[in-house]
């Protein structure tokens, strides 16, 4: 089994014979606060007020043909939005972020078999850096 990484006990992203769920284009954005004040005559004066919260979006695509039912994902990720779950965001041995919140969550479904059983479903999450 090889360990991808992790945020915290709630997503543990890994590859192994019997199971597998990574993820694909993580995107972090940091920004600065800034605020503009405008002079009577002249340009406007942009000051510096400190580091906005970073911003972390990435995609995972949920098959139930390796391993991991996308039912009990969508489950588990509407559960920790719905409580406010803080954990830390890890790749590899890298912290990406100490303290993750999960905001937003966008589901696609994929293949749908009779009965609506979702065999496979892709999920956008966004998490934002909780302080």
């Amino acid at each position: 089994m090889a360990k991808i990484g992790n945020w915290g006990s709630h997503l543990k992203f890994e590859t192994s014979d019997r199971r597998i769920l990574t993820f694909n284009g993580l995107k972090r954005d940091f920004a600065a606060r800034t605020a503009s004040h405008v002079p009577v005559f002249g340009k406007p004066v942009l000051e510096f007020l400190g580091n906005d919260l970073q911003s972390i979006t990435f995609t995972i695509t949920v098959n139930a043909m390796r391993g991991i039912s996308p039912r009990k994902i969508e489950r588990k990720l509407l559960g920790c939005i719905s409580a406010g779950v803080v954990a830390p965001l890890v790749v590899g041995r890298r912290t990406i972020c100490t303290k993750a919140m999960l905001t937003n969550v966008s589901e696609a479904f994929g293949v749908v078999l009779k009965r609506g059983e979702l065999c496979s479903a892709q999920f956008d999450l966004t998490m934002t850096e909780y302080r």
